[in-house]
């Protein structure tokens, strides 16, 4: 299979990296306090939330897809750069962010207080993304040897299984208050993600198009889940069950879509900068909102807060792209 640009993959990792800086813009904001927020306000922000957190299975079906239906090589020995960039991520973004937080705190700090931020994710920057991923990077290999040698339907059941013991089985428990002994980790539905995304990144568009009618039902059905939390103010993290629902329709609807859509100049050069993105974000989330004091919940939210979304997404893009002109940066780095 050759190797050429998934016009689907860079609108998924562009709009979920838009997704993410919404979500973080408005959580932050929210958090920030110093005005009254009504009931209503209240359940409008636990739905918007459910759905903007889609963005983060979304992010791991395009990796896995990615790595394992790209006709790519993931061996152990090809994914050690992929590996290593992103230790390099954690420790240098790590430091950096803690020491702008400290610095702008004015808090003091030492070695040991900087080593123990960066491993327990007390910086300014959201680095549990990153240590998930190189989780993940290390099950790759193993996701693209099993997906060589395994027929769809074997690919499918053990992607069910992953599904049922790290979504299904921990909600439904939750639901009716049993709290089982043991229970997969978390970590069981990146790899879920990862191998749905190799799955439907390898199927042929003649055949999912024929299933286009179960894909919109799945998008309505995990739309309706995520407003029905929302409206119970609960908080969804990224292995609830309608999350992973939406997550997977809307991938395979988006594959659907750029089937018979064009690419345009810059967009695989625009997607290739969305983990830098999610990267450096926060940093200007928390600028705004604590070093200049500004905080766009205090004024018509409706409007304030996706422009400011907007401009730390442009000013973030901004960012690593002038960052990547740097050798070691695109080398090492982003």
């Amino acid at each position: 299979m050759g190797r050429k640009r998934q016009l689907y993959l860079d609108w998924i990792k562009v709009g979920g990296a838009g997704m993410i800086v919404m979500l973080h813009t408005m959580s932050n904001t929210m958090n920030a306090g110093g005005f009254y927020v009504s009931d209503f306000r209240i359940q409008v922000w636990y739905v918007l939330h459910q759905f903007l957190f889609t963005a983060v299975p979304l992010f791991i079906m395009a990796t896995g897809a990615g790595f394992l239906s790209t006709g790519r090589s993931c061996g152990y020995r090809d994914m050690g750069r992929h590996i290593a960039r992103i230790v390099c991520c954690i420790l240098f973004f790590g430091t950096l962010f803690y020491v702008v937080r400290m610095l702008v705190e004015r808090n003091p700090f030492g070695p040991a207080d900087l080593i123990l931020a960066i491993f327990q994710d007390n910086t300014w920057s959201h680095m549990w993304y990153l240590y998930r991923l190189l989780g993940l990077y290390f099950f790759i290999p193993l996701l693209w040897a099993f997906m060589n040698v395994s027929k769809l339907w074997e690919q499918a059941v053990f992607a069910g299984l992953l599904l049922f013991f790290a979504s299904v089985y921990p909600y439904v428990c939750g639901m009716i208050g049993f709290i089982p002994a043991r229970i997969l980790p978390v970590s069981g539905t990146w790899l879920f993600c990862a191998l749905a995304g190799g799955i439907l990144g390898g199927l042929p568009v003649e055949k999912m198009r024929k299933y286009r009618g179960l894909i919109l039902a799945g998008i309505m059905a995990g739309l309706g889940g995520v407003v029905w939390e929302g409206m119970r103010q609960t908080v969804m993290s990224e292995e609830h069950p309608f999350l992973l629902l939406l997550a997977i329709s809307l991938f395979a609807q988006t594959k659907l879509w750029c089937d018979e859509k064009e690419s345009f100049p810059g967009m695989g050069k625009l997607a290739g900068n969305m983990l830098g993105v999610y990267i450096i974000h926060p940093v200007f989330i928390h600028i705004c909102v604590k070093v200049l004091r500004f905080n766009p919940q205090l004024y018509l939210p409706v409007l304030t807060v996706p422009l400011t979304a907007a401009a730390i997404y442009a000013l973030s893009v901004a960012t690593v792209c002038f960052l990547r002109k740097i050798p070691i940066v695109r080398r090492c780095l982003l």
